[in-house]
This record gives structure tokens, C-alpha cells and sequence, in this order.
């Protein structure tokens, strides 16, 4: 950590320094440990996943449609669409069209 740097700064600067150092580790770290084969594999399923609830709620928020109005026009069950915005299903391409 860059602690000289931080006593130069007050407040807000001081909080984006400390956040850029903890991102940066957090990097480093991330890159070691996805040597792995099998933990990358189960990452990038997982960032799969998580990018896939964003999008969906990105777009349904955007759409200003509450996940009822977007039930009536996708024709899925509620507790479906809400699974995807927590993450716990998977989107496939066939849903999105």
C-alpha cells in the first residue's frame, strides 16, 4: 500500500487511493489463482452467469418494466426471471431472443 501517498490526501482522494491499491491486489491475486485449469473454468461460468442477471436487469430497468410486466411479454414464470437477476441460472440464447 501506498501509505505516504494517503496521508498527502483527505476524504475522498484518500478512499479512491486505498480502493485502487485493494483492486490492484485483488488483480494480482485473481491472475495466480486462475492458473488453475479447473478454478478458471468454474470463474468464467460464473462471470457468465452474474453478467448474464446484469444485462437482464440492465434491460428490464431500462425498459422501466417491472419483472411482472416482463413475465406477461416473455411468457416465463416470474421466480424464473428472478433466478436470472440473482445469478442463479444461466441465460441461454434461446430466452434472449
Amino acid at each position: 500500500m501506498i501509505f505516504k501517498e494517503l496521508y498527502t490526501f483527505t476524504g475522498i482522494e484518500a478512499v479512491i487511493l486505498l480502493i485502487m491499491d485493494l483492486a490492484k491486489k485483488h488483480r494480482r491475486y485473481l491472475e495466480k489463482r486462475l492458473q488453475d485449469p479447473e478454478l478458471r473454468s468454474n470463474f468464467e461460468a460464473e462471470s457468465l452467469r452474474l453478467e448474464s442477471a446484469v444485462a437482464l436487469l440492465k434491460a428490464r430497468e431500462d425498459a422501466s418494466l417491472t419483472q411482472r410486466e416482463l413475465v406477461r411479454r416473455v411468457d416465463v414464470p416470474q421466480s424464473t426471471i428472478a433466478r436470472i437477476e440473482r445469478g442463479k441460472i444461466l441465460v441461454s440464447i434461446h430466452f434472449l431472443k
